[in-house]
């Protein structure tokens, strides 16, 4: 069994009333004082908040699944609800602006307090709150000289954007973690080098040059990214209980003379995405193609503790039989790291807690993203060390499938790269191209040339999409079988097993390397 290790604090108090506010009737200074409120009364009292989004509908689903265990109460007067839960908070904390609301958020939790802005300070003396602390003026340096040693979360920190909110405020205050800017990257450095090794950073940093240039440096200091700055109620979602899920599975299925096929949708560790637009998108999980082929799915294992019903619903929804989703961890296992940059003994650390993830989740694939590492045997022997994780997905950072699908082994077990995408604005990675690349292969199940691992990217609005993979199903001639990732892996096992750790195919791992440089096919 695996144990009861989490990276995240959970809400001990499931919700039995929800007062239930939507985003874009409130003013960003509501929104503040709601959001902080929120995390509060999560980590206090069965009554708490719940705020919908027009923007990530998803979060309607969610309540739907709560509906039946709560009562609900839409747009309450937020004067009434501060003073029906004065006992619960302890006063309020001044901020002025985008410099001052993060270390005030973070000051939050540790005061038992709401955060409002300067102008709405006396309204709240009225109702008879007092100001705990004036934050004009003071930033999350702050905040992290005074209060990271003895009073906030060491395991988790959360990377925000100042303008976004009340995304993670929740969250941030129920857990007493410190939210900081996404824009300060000296102190994000300071805080990398204080955390507990193999700790999460939830939210996004500043991706405008790159989202390498926040997330390699969490790595190097042996922290992983979440995605999930435009999340909302991980508080009240986080009650849920964690309980163990299965995927549908389906017998192994043996063919010659045929060549096989994986889709792999991308972007599976962008929490915000899984739980707050994915389920009712229409081109893809709410897809009427969905259910004609198997695909790919991947998913964080933070949803696991994060929002149980989130990961409840998507396995229960799942198609099953022959045709089916499947699900795998990543990238790069429990969040969004480079592995090859993860402190060694860190790194072991992780490995070894994903595996445990991957029973409670029912996966054994993961999904991995990294530069120019796909040859660096000792990484994945780490990972494939543990029981659980059956094979790997390698995605080079600069482009995905600059590997062409070669095959590596580590103690028996296949890490397995990318051979063909469909991303718009890529030559080569179109319905057409990618049909006659797959039509013309290996039909020898022997050989590495007859199976290609396909990356789907979400974000592509012509070929991320089901309709265009129900376009490219189509193309395929009949000796084509696309196969859910598990499947895929134990076909690869199966069929080419028997290559130690640096022999594939009669090559050798410095020949490969050597025909990775110069250009030349390996296969």
């Amino acid at each position: 069994m695996p144990n009861e290790f989490s990276y995240y604090v959970k809400s001990s108090i499931p919700p039995a009333v929800l007062y239930v506010f939507l985003l874009q009737k409130l003013t960003d200074y509501e929104k503040t004082i709601l959001g902080t409120l929120q995390g509060l009364l999560a980590g206090s009292s069965d009554r708490q908040i719940y705020f919908l989004d027009d923007h990530h509908p998803d979060y309607g689903v969610w309540l739907e699944e709560l509906e039946s265990k709560c009562e609900l109460y839409y747009d309450a007067d937020i004067s009434q609800l501060i003073g029906q839960f004065s006992d619960k908070i302890y006063g309020f904390i001044t901020y002025s602006d985008e410099d001052s609301i993060l270390p005030s958020v973070s000051l939050a939790g540790i005061k038992n307090a709401i955060v409002v802005h300067e102008s709405l300070k006396s309204d709240m003396i009225r109702l008879g709150l007092s100001e705990l602390f004036d934050m004009r003026g003071k930033d999350d340096r702050f905040v992290f000289n005074h209060y990271w040693k003895n009073s906030l979360n060491h395991r988790m920190v959360i990377e925000q954007k100042p303008e976004n909110t009340p995304y993670l405020f929740d969250y941030a205050v129920m857990t007493n973690s410190l939210i900081f800017s996404a824009y300060d990257d000296s102190l994000r450095e300071e805080i990398m080098s204080k955390l507990e090794p193999d700790s999460a950073v939830l939210g996004w940093g500043d991706a405008r040059d790159g989202e390498d240039k926040f997330v390699a440096p969490s790595s190097q200091k042996g922290s992983f990214v979440i995605p999930a700055d435009w999340s909302l109620n991980l508080s009240v979602l986080s009650s849920k209980k964690s309980e163990p899920v299965k995927q549908n599975k389906f017998p192994l299925k043996y063919e010659d003379h045929v060549h096989y096929v994986c889709f792999m949708m991308s972007d599976g560790d962008n929490i915000q995405w899984e739980k707050g637009r994915l389920i009712n998108d229409k081109k893809l999980w709410a897809s009427s193609h969905r259910g004609k082929f198997s695909i790919g799915w991947a998913l964080s294992p933070s949803l696991y503790d994060l929002a149980p019903s989130v990961v409840a619903k998507y396995y229960e929804t799942a198609s099953e039989g022959e045709v089916r989703d499947g699900f795998v961890a990543g990238p790069s296992g429990n969040g969004y790291m480079y592995p090859s940059m993860y402190p060694d003994e860190v790194l072991s650390l992780h490995t070894m807690r994903l595996n445990d993830y991957m029973v409670k989740m029912d996966l054994s694939v993961v999904e991995i993203i990294d530069f120019d590492s796909f040859y660096n045997l000792d990484i994945w022997k780490k990972y494939l060390d543990q029981p659980n994780i059956r094979g790997l997905f390698y995605l080079e950072y600069s482009l995905h499938n600059e590997h062409k699908g070669r095959i590596l082994w580590s103690n028996n077990k296949p890490i397995i790269s990318v051979k063909e995408m469909l991303w718009d604005g890529i030559k080569g990675c179109d319905v057409k191209s990618v049909s006659d690349h797959i039509n013309q292969a290996s039909r020898d199940v022997k050989s590495a040339d007859a199976y290609s691992l396909v990356l789907v990217h979400v974000w592509s609005k012509k070929n991320g999409t089901l309709d265009a993979l129900n376009k490219l199903v189509k193309r395929f001639n009949s000796d084509v079988r696309i196969v859910p990732p598990d499947t895929f892996v134990d076909l690869i096992s199966h069929n080419l097993r028997g290559c130690n750790d640096v022999i594939l195919n009669d090559i050798c791992v410095s020949e490969l390397e050597s025909t990775h440089k110069t250009g030349v096919s390996a296969f």
